[in-house]
């Protein structure tokens, strides 16, 4: 529980004189040693709160703030419950976990989906689950190892040909969720634009999507090949306006080699993965998945991150107050379902944010609070580095944000992102 101990507390004659006038059936001084004795008490009591007599509408105010703060989880969908279940049960198995109240197959699918962590789920209960459950998720498991499959294939070959030509191309977050796997099979390459376009539409005849006005500003493109799916490629910049150039000019000195269902790739060291998952949940769309949850506490608690070095860079390209608000939410969603996450409590934000809510079968960063801290965290951190590129683009968030919540709503159609 959280200790809140009032700003300050008026005399124990003039309370008590207060409470008299409401309450004149006993002298003032039993209420001086009533409150001499809860006072007493109190001090024995880890969560306290003194609400002081200053009229009523500032004590409800109080009241009702204390109790907000209290919550420490907010169901705002309807899948709320098979969110619990999900990231419960990945943790604990489901001996330990309630199953939710009218239980419905279709419905754990869709949260799993969403979540990036079908696969992964399955793996972990299957030994659990009952033979009705395993007959109606094999062939949706069937399904993923085939797409899967033919990804890493795709993913090869496309590797293959860029190493070829001379460039570099990593995989970025797309192998995070091994086995599992998203909507596309995100890139990221120092290669010119015209010599990638000739790589994939040429090469591999693939179908360019229509760019967007930021997909311009960043350099990303995203390339359709009908047997592989759709490759996002990150062309020399990060970033939702490619403002974080220094990330990516240092992106392709951290790659590692791995070899994943016998195709040899590159992908970012551990420190360079928690970033762009940082970049990409907390700085663009503002919500946490399952399976980050799942990815980056097994990162924490693997001693996969060298901590001193993730703290230093960080600082350098000005994201270091974000990597503190994901870890702090992290932190929090790990202590409400009793996860295991060892980690140094000098990198948790006290009291940030209030809950874990979740909606669209996601958890939630506070929108407002978050985004004016880390991009204003990040626009100091530029203007000390001198970072003209990054201090040109981050200003045109807010605007392009707003003509984008336009868009959509006039004619539901996005151009900008």
């Amino acid at each position: 529980m959280i200790r809140r101990p009032p700003r300050s507390t008026p005399s124990n004659s003039s309370a008590a004189s207060d409470v008299y006038k409401r309450q004149p059936e006993y002298p003032p001084e039993f209420y001086i040693e009533r409150r001499q004795a809860y006072s007493i008490i109190f001090k024995s009591i880890s969560s306290r709160y003194i609400v002081n007599s200053d009229g009523v509408f500032s004590a409800q105010s109080k009241i009702q703030r204390i109790f907000r703060d209290l919550q420490t989880r907010i169901r705002l969908d309807k899948y709320s419950s098979y969110v619990d279940f999900t990231t419960k049960s990945l943790f604990n198995g489901l001996q330990k976990v309630e199953v939710p109240g009218g239980f419905n197959f279709d419905d754990l699918v869709l949260v799993l989906r969403k979540n990036r962590i079908v696969t992964r789920w399955v793996q972990v209960m299957y030994s659990q689950l009952n033979e009705e459950i395993k007959n109606k998720i094999a062939p949706i498991i069937d399904k993923e190892k085939i797409r899967l499959k033919k990804a890493i294939e795709g993913i090869g070959k496309v590797t293959r040909e860029f190493n070829k030509r001379g460039y570099h191309l990593l995989v970025i977050k797309t192998l995070d969720n091994y086995p599992d796997l998203g909507h596309d099979i995100d890139l990221y390459t120092d290669a010119p634009i015209v010599d990638i376009d000739e790589i994939f539409i040429n090469k591999f005849k693939a179908k360019l999507q229509p760019p967007t006005f930021a997909d311009r500003l960043s350099r990303k493109r995203n390339y359709k090949i009908d047997s592989y799916g759709t490759f996002e490629v990150h062309c020399s910049r990060l970033g939702e306006l490619g403002e974080d150039n220094l990330l990516a000019q240092d992106l392709i000195l951290n790659g590692v080699k791995i070899e994943i269902g016998g195709v040899a790739v590159f992908v970012p060291k551990p420190e360079y993965r928690l970033l762009l998952c940082v970049l990409q949940r907390i700085y663009r769309h503002f919500n946490v998945r399952i399976c980050d949850v799942f990815n980056t506490i097994n990162q924490i608690n693997g001693g996969e991150i060298d901590w001193i070095y993730l703290q230093n860079v960080s600082k350098r390209y000005g994201i270091w107050r974000g990597v503190l608000l994901y870890l702090s939410y992290i932190k929090k969603i790990a202590d409400y379902y009793n996860i295991k996450l060892e980690i140094n409590q000098s990198l948790i934000v006290r009291n940030w944010p209030a809950a874990v809510k979740d909606r669209n079968m996601h958890f939630r960063f506070p929108l407002f609070y978050t985004g004016m801290n880390v991009y204003w965290s990040k626009i100091v951190s530029d203007i000390v580095h001198l970072n003209f590129h990054s201090l040109f683009r981050i200003p045109l968030v807010v605007p392009l944000s707003l003509i984008h919540y336009c868009s959509v709503k006039l004619t539901g159609k996005d151009g900008i992102w």
